[in-house]
């Protein structure tokens, strides 16, 4: 919900942007290419992310998929 007309919903990955000027190529139609580092992790790869179900007993599984 958008408290401010001014103000634009966010939407898309936010990501922050290298220092290097190298790392980040315009394109012709206004977009640009990004080169991230290889070695950060990414976010699919960090415990935050992880599959829930697989650690949750099965009673509050069924529980879950009862309610949704």
């Amino acid at each position: 919900m958008v408290e401010d007309e001014n103000e634009l919903p966010q939407q898309g990955e936010i990501v922050e942007l290298p220092d290097e000027p190298s790392a980040v190529e315009d394109t012709e139609d206004g977009g640009a290419i990004v080169r991230l580092d290889e070695d950060a992790p990414r976010p699919a790869d960090s415990e935050f992310y992880a599959n829930l179900a697989e650690t949750m007993d099965e009673p509050d599984l069924k529980r879950i998929a009862s309610r949704y």
